[in-house]
This record gives C-alpha cells, sequence and structure tokens, in this order.
C-alpha cells in the first residue's frame, strides 16, 4: 500500500475525551414542578363565576330561539360553493374508512388535499362539478370537510 493512502494510526490513549456532561437547568426543576402543580390546582379548583348567563337580547325569560328554517332556492351546490372553493379534510385520512360513504364519496375525498379546488377535485375523480359539490356539502354537514 502506497504511504500517502494510509491513514495515521491512532490509538485510544492518544485522543481520549471526556464523556459529556448534563448540565443543570438555569432554574430549580423541583421548585419549578411545585409551582406549575399549584397554578393546575389553582386553576382547577376555580370557584364558579357568580355571573349568571343571560340570554340574548331580544328573548323573553324562559322564551327560545325559534328554529331556524331552510328556504329552498333555485342555487345549485356548485353556486352554493364556487368552483373555486377548497375542500379541507376535518378528519384523519386513516378514519375515512370507518364512516359508512357512497363510492361518489370516496371517490372524491381522495383528491381532498387542502389546495384543490371544488372543480379539479371534481375532474380528477371524473364527477360533474354539481354532484360534486352536492356531495361534498353532505360531507361538510357529517364534519368530514369543510370549505375555505
Amino acid at each position: 500500500m502506497n504511504d500517502k493512502h494510509r491513514r495515521p494510526r491512532t490509538d485510544s490513549h492518544d485522543s481520549v475525551e471526556p464523556p459529556p456532561t448534563t448540565r443543570r437547568p438555569p432554574f430549580d426543576p423541583a421548585e419549578f414542578a411545585r409551582e406549575s402543580e399549584a397554578k393546575l390546582l389553582a386553576a382547577t379548583e376555580a370557584p364558579a363565576s357568580n355571573k349568571p348567563t343571560a340570554p340574548p337580547p331580544g328573548i323573553p325569560p324562559g322564551g327560545s330561539i325559534p328554529d331556524v328554517q331552510e328556504v329552498e332556492a333555485k342555487v345549485g351546490a356548485r353556486d352554493a360553493l364556487g368552483a373555486d372553493a377548497i375542500a379541507v379534510l376535518t378528519v384523519a385520512r386513516d378514519d375515512v374508512d370507518w364512516f359508512r360513504l357512497s363510492h361518489a364519496a370516496t371517490k372524491l375525498l381522495a383528491f381532498v388535499d387542502g389546495v384543490r379546488s371544488l372543480e379539479t377535485i371534481c375532474a380528477m375523480a371524473s364527477v360533474t362539478v354539481e354532484d360534486g359539490a352536492a356531495a361534498l356539502l353532505d360531507l361538510a354537514d357529517q364534519g368530514m370537510v369543510r370549505f375555505r
């Protein structure tokens, strides 16, 4: 072997490095733990507010807010959302299999990534934008997607 390609020999006693040391933090860990525990207990044992909850203005005492009625309009799901609406999955992708979904809904969810528009998702899933928007609105009602 050529001498200029030979590595210099290092003996273990020539390059002894001290073992790494663990430095204490700049605070007392025991005191920090006691303070944290005291704050936690104080927060969980806080007395209930003495301020009563007031009904919204305009509601008579003991009355209730009337139910909201849905009014049918001649607006399709696509028009309600807009073709450029972005669908965002609100459940873990692994949990989607636990829901009973139609084939079309499952197909659409495969392309929901929080970046693609409604129009792009429908094109990739080979679904009309109106049908895709309706299916995604149903999924939004179930809490599986939201739109931005």
